[in-house]
């Protein structure tokens, strides 16, 4: 049970990191910075074709174990706590600050967009919206189905990703762009993954890492991504190769760094947005520094770094509500 736990933190560890190389390199992008388009086409499709489509597998993945311990109810209720508090809470905050320093961001906000985020997911705050809306249905569906539970979902999954116009894509979008990969992590769990890893091989490694390759080549080719087909198959590639990856770290005992980071990808993906963002806005208002490279790394390190002393600090100073829900209410 331990070594299954270390490769899933290994696996969100990793993922964390391109979440927020991803955003840095986006907000570089949309900054105006001379970076190279094959470069930026290449990163982009590769990175945004997988790394939330992964979270999504681990959390339907864990949903399973957690659903029957839990009960329906508790469980939901958890799931508002540790979910919707934190979206309401960041979607105000990281709004308002882009509203007080609009002329310095690349998003231009005003009050009414600021109101409309509560209910209308924008910025990083996406994921947080659609992971709760796949718990809530899949945990009714569950409630109602019983044992079939995981299979109802795949199922409906698979016709809103083929069919996705069949409920409101301005709201829902995300959510129907992704339950597929939340009810792929299920059946897997269902399946017997749950009870014993995946090959952990180097050959297996480099198999896994050269169709992810190959599959996101065809994709930067063909300018598609996204709801699919090559689209759906370079997310479970890539969240393929990862986990293989990441039950190979945890055979050998890998960077203890990562495992750390896995652990604490919520406070990082609450915070990075504005870590980053910040990081970049010193660099080339105050500092005058335009290289990209140097903003690449500094833009990830400080968006890694800087939620986690955040998150240190209002520990160490009972601020933890900044972050999760708080303990004395629960």
């Amino acid at each position: 049970m331990e070594a299954r736990q270390d490769w899933i933190d290994y696996a969100k560890g990793m993922g964390i990191i391109m979440v927020v190389y991803g955003h840095v390199l986006r907000g570089i992008h949309n900054a105006g910075f001379q970076l190279s388009d094959f470069f930026f086409n290449v990163s982009d499709t590769l990175i945004y074709g997988f790394h939330m489509p992964l979270f999504f597998f681990l959390s339907g993945f864990l949903f399973s174990k957690c659903f029957n311990k839990r009960g329906a109810s508790p469980f939901l209720s958890d799931k508002v706590k540790a979910l919707l508090y934190p979206y309401i809470l960041w979607t105000l905050l990281q709004s308002g600050i882009e509203l007080m320093f609009s002329g310095y961001t690349n998003n231009h906000l005003n009050l009414s967009d600021l109101l409309k985020s509560l209910y209308s997911p924008r910025a990083q705050f996406w994921f947080l919206h659609a992971l709760f809306m796949m718990y809530l249905g899949t945990a009714i569906i569950f409630a109602i189905s019983g044992k079939y539970g995981a299979v109802f979902s795949f199922m409906l999954a698979g016709f809103l990703y083929i069919f996705p116009q069949t409920i409101d894509m301005a709201l829902f979008g995300p959510f129907i762009a992704n339950y597929v990969y939340f009810a792929a992590g299920i059946i897997c769990f269902e399946s017997g993954m749950g009870s014993r890893q995946l090959p952990g091989t180097r050959w297996a490694t480099i198999a896994a890492g050269a169709a992810f390759g190959a599959i996101g080549m065809l994709a930067v080719q063909s300018h598609t991504s996204g709801v699919s087909f090559i689209g759906f198959l370079l997310a479970l590639s890539g969240t393929l190769f990862i986990l293989i990856l990441a039950t190979r770290m945890s055979n050998a005992r890998g960077p203890a760094i990562l495992k750390s980071l896995g652990q604490k990808t919520m406070p990082i993906y609450l915070a990075h947005i504005m870590a980053g963002s910040g990081a970049r806005i010193i660099l080339d208002k105050f500092f005058q520094f335009h290289d990209v490279l140097l903003h690449i790394i500094v833009g990830t390190v400080a968006g890694i770094v800087l939620p986690l002393l955040a998150y240190h600090f209002a520990k160490t100073r009972g601020f933890t509500f900044v972050f999760e829900f708080p303990a004395r209410v629960r």
